[in-house]
């Protein structure tokens, strides 16, 4: 049972050494922001880091929980002051605030006053001279608002599926170039904080007009072959947030489970239309991020990949309609992978 709650707490580094037995717990160690002049009578101990463990949440990420580690180090070394010379806040990189200290023990509390009412230098960076109560509240926060999203995408999309290896020339060229197609879609989305329910709705859409072999007339020939088609997704999804950053960026990871849709049309010269139709269960897994354009408008990324296996169809010839069960050997994958872009409106709470 310890390594979960271990694992959620930033990771410290110290290098202290010190002649000094731990201070009380009710004992003050005064923090400095970065930039300080180091108090006249302070005699150096070392230094320690709080940096993020990899899962470390949130909560156990803020400035004031870090900065809390920070002086427990300080204090079981008998240091009693803490000049900052690094703070970083959350980015793309980490959701936590990661510092790095000087450890220092003054006797004098007229030393500790004089340095803590001393300007800062100019050289320090903005963002490292930052307190507890200066941080932006929204970097803070510990979870984001509940909100509810609607998203529309486009862009392109490749299917994965292997080409049957007994296909050779024309037929394996005019496959080849089926493979390949435009995807759309929609998403609604409702977070509940920093996870969300909704519905996904995409379709990937492929056309090629060219030479390749068809069943007409009972035989089989060859000939010009114009195909339409259409894989579509529809189904729930349960989706996984981590804002970050005072704008409010985000990096997101979908899963969904539906139906996958399967039609393509092939008209050729001088024989009926030929259409085949089928459906299967599917899932798709989206990884995106969200970068923000306004208070309720985003602009998103995002890679996806769908997965079905179809083992039935219906094949239609002119007013001939029968019903094909394909072997294990011959089912059609609807793999495919999809990049996109697209617009994110947040219409909840921000």
């Amino acid at each position: 049972m310890l390594l979960p709650v271990v694992g959620c707490s930033p990771r410290v580094t110290s290098h202290l050494n010190s002649p000094y037995g731990p201070l009380a717990e009710e004992e003050t160690v005064t923090v400095l922001p970065l930039g300080s002049a180091v108090p006249a009578s302070a005699e150096a101990l070392g230094d320690v880091a709080i940096k993020d463990s990899g899962f470390t949440t949130r909560k156990n990420g803020t400035y004031a929980a870090v900065i809390e580690l920070a002086k427990q180090e300080a204090r079981q070394a008998g240091g009693n002051v803490l000049v900052l010379t690094d703070h970083r806040l959350p980015d793309y990189v980490s959701t936590i605030h990661r510092i790095q200290a000087d450890v220092y023990r003054v006797d004098s509390a007229d030393d500790v006053q004089m340095a803590m009412t001393s300007p800062v230098e100019s050289s320090a960076p903005a963002d490292s001279v930052a307190t507890e109560e200066s941080v932006p509240e929204e970097v803070v926060a510990v979870k984001p608002p509940k909100t509810f999203m609607i998203g529309i995408w486009g862009g392109g999309g490749y299917r994965t599926n292997r080409i049957d290896p007994q296909l050779t020339g024309a037929d394996r060229d005019y496959v080849a170039a089926m493979k390949w197609g435009y995807d759309f879609g929609a998403d609604a989305l409702y977070y509940f904080s920093d996870w969300g329910l909704g519905l996904r709705y995409s379709s990937l859409r492929s056309h090629h007009n060219g030479r390749a072999s068809f069943v007409g007339d009972g035989k089989a020939q060859t000939g010009d072959v114009d195909s339409h088609s259409n894989i579509w997704f529809l189904g729930p999804t349960v989706a996984l947030r981590d804002t970050y950053g005072t704008k409010g960026n985000s990096l997101y990871v979908l899963y969904g489970l539906g139906y996958m849709g399967y039609k393509i049309e092939s008209e050729i010269p001088s024989y009926y239309p030929q259409t085949a139709t089928g459906g299967t269960v599917g899932y798709c897994i989206d990884v995106g991020m969200d970068f923000r354009l306004t208070k309720r408008a985003y602009f998103s990324v995002a890679l996806s990949y769908y997965s079905g296996m179809l083992r039935r169809y219906k094949l239609t010839n002119g007013n001939l309609t029968q019903e094909i069960t394909l072997e294990d050997d011959e089912t059609e994958g609807l793999n495919y992978l999809a990049l996109n872009i697209g617009l994110h409106w947040y219409l909840g709470k921000k």
